[in-house]
């Protein structure tokens, strides 16, 4: 297991160790097993160097030939895709390999659950009207029903943004919140995300998503967005753009990284690690300068 957490995209799983994951006899799971089987799914799958699902899915399925049936089914039902649309497709071309009866019945409800998922996908950005946009330095998208602005950022300075949104948001706090599709904890954020923002409502604060274009795609930036139900102000930021933003607030370059700015435009470092860390109170201090 430590090879597959440590391994180049490129490297290969040595040859006496696939043996012995071949050789290997499945008698229960544990969540070291779970992350096992998960983590020699991505590897096989190859996510990270074949861009194509149809490329993913055949070298999966030429690996899967080489393994025990038991080996198989935990594999498939660990394998997960980045956007709910690839995970449907994936789960549709890989029921077939699935025997044990436990395993299959699991996986189908997982399936059904992602296609129900991909279908308020869909209808969502099938609800989404133009939108002439406010912002001054950014393209807009669309504005869904959920209440989501999208805007695309590109060819501008990472200073003029910044201001730029000071300048549209005059007088109201500003939550950034900059994230990439391909980032877990980011993802895992964004229900606390959605959930503050609904608390604080009636404050004079905008929550601003920058999601970068690093390892992204604009479709998978809609889906995210639109897979959460996560309204607010969202910019899809060319990669660079968003790295000096980052630098401008002392950042690292980690996501999710988010910086926060009261009402009276006063940079706060610090004062959101994690959205789940804050509550209604808490936040409504931060919003007025207290």
């Amino acid at each position: 297991m430590q090879f597959l957490l440590v391994r180049s995209d490129n490297e290969e799983i040595p040859t006496a160790l696939w043996e012995e994951i071949i050789n290997h006899k499945v008698y229960t799971v544990s969540n070291s097993g779970t992350s096992f089987y998960s983590s020699l799914s991505s590897y096989l799958v190859g996510t990270n160097k074949i861009k194509t699902r149809e490329g993913m899915m055949s070298n999966l399925k030429k690996r899967l030939q080489e393994l025990p049936q038991q080996q198989v089914d935990l594999i498939v039902l660990q394998t997960d895709l980045r956007t709910p649309e690839d995970k449907a497709w994936f789960q549709d071309n890989l029921i077939d390999k699935v025997k044990t009866p436990w395993i299959l019945s699991k996986f189908e409800k997982q399936a059904e659950e992602t296609h129900q998922k991909l279908a308020m996908i869909n209808q969502s950005l099938n609800n989404a009207k133009a939108s002439n946009g406010n912002l001054s330095f950014a393209t807009p998208v669309m504005k869904t029903d959920f209440g989501a602005d999208l805007y695309t950022v590109s060819d501008v300075e990472a200073s003029e943004v910044l201001s730029s949104m000071r300048e549209t948001f005059k007088n109201k706090a500003l939550m950034l919140d900059f994230w990439a599709t391909w980032c877990g904890p980011c993802l895992k954020d964004f229900p606390s995300s959605k959930k503050i923002h609904a608390e604080v409502k009636d404050e004079p604060v905008e929550f601003i998503y920058l999601c970068s274009s690093n390892g992204s795609t604009e479709e998978e930036w809609k889906q995210r967005i639109a897979e959460f139900q996560l309204d607010g102000t969202h910019l899809y930021v060319d990669e660079k753009i968003e790295a000096e933003l980052m630098t401008m607030f002392d950042s690292r370059g980690g996501f999710p990284t988010y910086a926060f700015i009261n009402k009276s435009g006063a940079y706060k470092p610090g004062a959101v690690s994690r959205m789940a860390a804050l509550d209604r109170g808490q936040f409504v201090n931060l919003i007025h300068g207290k």
